[in-house]
């Protein structure tokens, strides 16, 4: 999400809200969208439906920088709306953490399956982060962990690509859906170790 909304340059949010519970949220977000075309052409956006404390839907929309926002919040006459432009590439990156602060959350405490809904046609090219899976991140902080192969509870980083870094359990079901003890974990990652310390110890790794 963060790399499609700085690589299209998505600078300002239109807040989207609702005076009454929709019949058919997406397809209202569809029609705004279709508007949108025919005012401005093809062009790249973004939505992140999120639900309420109350159980409301609501939803951010990220639309390009040169889009006539307050002409496109005219359009959407089913609550009130609001706009926030973010003027830099740091104001992006920082919003889109705001904005994933529930993508961890289960299927039915978000509106819909999908966490966010990109226009297609505007996907851009892959960014390297420095990682691709959770078992990665494991074998790279144990490898961070030096010769005594310490349990890593977390794996920590300042970055605007991944704040907060890692952080993890060596007592929670691995990928096969066990629990995994010490020795386990360390066959799954291919690691010799010399001393296999409590589960209960933690080693912090600042790169």
């Amino acid at each position: 999400m963060q790399a499609y909304v700085v690589a299209n340059r998505l600078a300002t949010q239109i807040l989207l809200t609702y005076e009454e519970r929709p019949k058919d949220a997406l397809k209202d977000l569809q029609a705004l969208m279709k508007a949108s075309r025919r005012m401005n052409g093809p062009h790249p956006w973004l939505a992140v439906p999120e639900l309420g404390e109350q159980g409301g839907i609501h939803c951010h929309l990220m639309v390009r920088y040169d889009i006539d926002a307050d002409a496109l919040a005219a359009k959407w006459g089913r609550g009130m709306t609001s706009i926030v432009y973010l003027p830099t590439i740091g104001d992006l990156k920082r919003y889109c953490g705001y904005l994933g602060k529930h993508f961890d959350e289960c299927r039915c405490h978000r509106p819909f399956a999908r966490r966010y809904i990109p226009a297609p046609g505007f996907k851009p090219k892959w960014i390297d982060h420095g990682y691709a899976t959770r078992d990665e991140a494991e074998i790279l902080a144990q490898r961070q962990a030096g010769d005594s192969w310490a349990s890593v509870r977390r794996w920590s980083i300042d970055s605007d690509w991944c704040a907060g870094g890692f952080e993890w359990d060596l007592d929670t079901p691995c990928p096969g859906g066990h629990a995994e003890d010490n020795e386990a974990f360390f066959r799954r990652v291919g690691a010799t170790a010399c001393e296999l310390v409590s589960s209960r110890q933690s080693t912090y790794l600042k790169p």
